[in-house]
C-alpha cells in the first residue's frame, strides 16, 4: 500500500484500507456530512485495486460510518453508535497501552481463577506449562503454549467475558509475545517464563488471590521488559 500510514501487521488488504478510513473518519479528519474521495482517487491513494477498496468501502457501510447516495458518491454518517471496538498494536507507544491493559484485566483474571478454578481447569493451565516448556527445549518459541495457559486461567474465571476479550486482544499480541520468547532464548534464560507461568499456576492452585495477581503482574510486567531487548 502506497498510503503513508502504518497497519496492522498480517491483516488483508480490505481490513488495512478499512482501518485507515475509519480511523480518518472517528478521529474527525472526515467529519460528518463530508462526501469521500471517488473511489478512483481512493484506490490510487492506498495503491490497491477497486475490488479491495469496495470490500472496505462495504465494511465501513456496515459498520454504519458512511452512506452511499445514488449518484453523489459516499458521505460520512453522523452517528457511530454500533462502530465496533478496535485495537491497535503499531507503534511502541500502543504496545505499552497494550500491555498495560492487559496487567489490569489478566491479573483480575487470576485473581477469579484462583477463587472459582475446578480441577479440569487446573488441569489445563498444569498441562499448558509442560507444552510451553517442551515446546522450548524442543527450540520451539513457545508462543502457542503460552497462549494456551492465558486461555486456561481466563476460561477458569468462568466467566465468560475474560475469555471472549482475551480472544480478541490475542492477534493483537501474538508479535510482541513472540519477540518476548525470542529475546528470553536469545538471552539464555528461557526457564524465567516457564518459572512465572508456574507462580501463577501455584497460586492458583492455593486459591491464593492476592499471589494470584501478584505473580501475574510480575509475568506481564516482566514480558513488557524482555520486549525491548
Amino acid at each position: 500500500m502506497k498510503n503513508t500510514e502504518t497497519v496492522i501487521r498480517g491483516t488483508t488488504l480490505p481490513d488495512q484500507v478499512y482501518e485507515l478510513l475509519a480511523r480518518k473518519i472517528t478521529s474527525g479528519e472526515f467529519g460528518e456530512g463530508d462526501r469521500l474521495p471517488p473511489e478512483t482517487h481512493l484506490a490510487r491513494d492506498f495503491g490497491v485495486s477497486r475490488t479491495v477498496l469496495r470490500e472496505a468501502i462495504a465494511r465501513l457501510r456496515n459498520a454504519g460510518l458512511v452512506v452511499t447516495k445514488q449518484g453523489l458518491g459516499m458521505f460520512v454518517t453522523g452517528s457511530f453508535e454500533g462502530i465496533p471496538f478496535r485495537i491497535s498494536a503499531e507503534t511502541r507507544n500502543d504496545v505499552i497501552n497494550l500491555f498495560e491493559l492487559r496487567i489490569g484485566l489478566e491479573s483480575e483474571a487470576a485473581a477469579l481463577a484462583a477463587k472459582r478454578r475446578t480441577n479440569d481447569h487446573l488441569k489445563a493451565l498444569i498441562l499448558a506449562i509442560e507444552a510451553m516448556q517442551q515446546a522450548i527445549q524442543l527450540g520451539a518459541d513457545g508462543v502457542q503454549e503460552d497462549f494456551q495457559f492465558h486461555r486456561a486461567l481466563a476460561d477458569a474465571t468462568n466467566n465468560a467475558m475474560y475469555k471472549d476479550f482475551l480472544a480478541f486482544l490475542e492477534p493483537h499480541i501474538y508479535q510482541q509475545l513472540l519477540i518476548s520468547h525470542q529475546n528470553t532464548q536469545a538471552s539464555g534464560h528461557p526457564d524465567e517464563v516457564i518459572g512465572e507461568h508456574r507462580a501463577i499456576y501455584e497460586a492458583v492452585l492455593a486459591q491464593d488471590s492476592d499471589a494470584a495477581r501478584a505473580a501475574t503482574l510480575r509475568h506481564l510486567k516482566n514480558g513488557l521488559k524482555r520486549l525491548a531487548c
